[in-house]
């Protein structure tokens, strides 16, 4: 839809938060951004006290955590130089 709409001016790029080499190879073809968005997530919901509850916060760690300090890794160069990132 938004290829449709913007035509060059969009590149489609698909990659996996949970693999860094993907991210990297995201980061080698943008290098003309000047920021970089993620709504990816997952949940989780256990007691402390749950059976399940170390697995359950490691997924979630595994889900929204590690990924935005890869994201950051793969793009944060790219941003600096573009006058973007946090």
């Amino acid at each position: 839809m938004l290829k449709a709409e913007y035509g060059d001016r969009i590149t489609p790029i698909e990659f996996d938060l949970t693999k860094q080499e993907t991210l990297e190879n995201a980061a080698k073809i943008a290098t003309d951004v000047n920021f970089v968005v993620s709504n990816a997530g997952v949940v989780h919901l256990s007691s402390p006290i749950d059976e399940n509850a170390i697995e359950g916060l490691k997924f979630q760690m595994e889900g929204n955590v590690y990924p935005l300090i890869r994201l950051a890794q793969a793009f944060g160069e790219t941003l600096k130089n573009n006058g973007g990132g946090v």
